[in-house]
């Protein structure tokens, strides 16, 4: 994760929380930030393209069918 630069020169640290959904082929959409410090919202644009540029995931299984499965992952920025 490259640190955004507006938010390091600022000291700005915080915690980023991603939503997607994984469909039952393993494709990742309907990624949403649901919580983003405010004083930096660049960490939930770097979150979000780090989200998209994943390879595929494998889907999720139930009574072995696969299903669709909403996720969420947290970031943690913090400065060094």
């Amino acid at each position: 994760m490259v640190y955004p630069t507006q938010c390091e020169q600022k000291n700005i640290q915080g915690r980023v929380i991603v939503n997607f959904t994984i469909d039952t082929v393993g494709q990742i959409s309907n990624i949403k930030v649901i919580q983003c410090p405010k004083e930096c919202t660049e960490f939930g644009e770097v979150a979000v393209r780090i989200i998209k540029n994943m390879p595929r995931w494998r889907p999720g299984y139930q009574n072995g069918k696969p299903v669709i499965v909403i996720y969420n992952m947290p970031f943690q920025w913090e400065m060094h």
